[in-house]
């Protein structure tokens, strides 16, 4: 039985060599895994003083009104989320600080994977994000999660204040950065889902911005006479049409520019939290 702690297992290697499992005593474990990663501390607290009571249910975001505009310094931070950080950041980087804030932006993408942009529109995409990050003292990168390890990943995003990418895979490493950084999360037309507001619940600000160019309609739409709620809540393959894996997705003038904006608050938002 192992110590409590971050265990990586090998992807897509299945054993009965002990060193491949991860067994516990005890664990909690929230309601839907796939969506949720931390446990906020009135959940804790609610647990410890009435054990028996029921606190499974939907998990909304305490972060998100309809301005989409927060103040740092008042974004709730799981303890369990700093304690992940905290654990990773001893087994990993032999460092157990409290990780900081730094002026840098990162990018996450799937490079040319499922669900992104078109090789122009990303191109585009990287541009701005140069010029104003110059423009403002920042630092910008990219990280394509398939061309690292996971502690390279890992490495690329525990000091960044300002994340941003398309839906999808690539947005898990947003619970690596810093307490209060932000994370910009980009939708296709017609898609949306909150999987990964907050960073997964790790207590970062979030926006969400979803692209103008509307695709061919799916042939299933008029069925359901242009609710794409309905048509994505009842076909899968509605669902994934305008989820954009089967296609890349272009970037117009109007996305650059809202975006930009996107990036520019988070940006001026959070330079008086960062100390360098």
């Amino acid at each position: 039985i192992r110590q409590p702690g971050v265990h990586i297992v090998q992807r897509g290697k299945i054993s009965t060599d002990e060193s491949d499992a991860v067994c516990f005593r005890s664990g909690i474990l929230p309601a839907f895994l796939k969506g949720r990663n931390f446990i906020t501390d009135a959940e804790i607290a609610l647990s410890n003083v009435a054990p028996n009571v029921n606190i499974n249910g939907a998990w909304k975001s305490t972060n998100t009104d309809d301005s989409t505009h927060f103040d740092p310094n008042e974004i709730p931070v799981p303890s369990d989320a700093q304690i992940f950080r905290k654990r990773v950041g001893e087994i990993y980087f032999g460092d157990s600080n409290a990780i900081i804030l730094t002026k840098q932006v990162v990018y996450l993408t799937r490079g040319q994977g499922k669900r992104g942009f078109s090789v122009e529109s990303d191109a585009m995409l990287k541009e701005m994000c140069e010029k104003l990050c110059s423009a403002m003292g920042w630092k910008f990168s990219v990280l394509e999660a398939g061309r690292l390890s996971f502690k390279e990943q890992v490495d690329g995003v525990r000091h960044a204040s300002v994340l941003l990418g398309m839906h999808g895979a690539n947005l898990i490493n947003s619970m690596f950065a810093p307490a209060r950084g932000h994370l910009i999360e980009l939708f296709p037309y017609g898609f949306n889902h909150n999987m990964y507001v907050d960073g997964l619940g790790s207590g970062l600000s979030y926006d969400n911005y979803t692209l103008v160019t509307e695709p061919i309609p799916h042939p299933l739409l008029s069925k359901f006479e242009g609710n794409l709620y309905e048509c994505q809540r009842k076909s899968n393959d509605c669902k994934v049409y305008y989820r954009a894996d089967g296609r890349r997705s272009n970037l117009t003038q109007s996305d650059l520019n809202s975006i930009e904006t996107l990036v520019r608050n988070a940006i001026e938002r959070l330079n008086p939290l960062i100390i360098q």
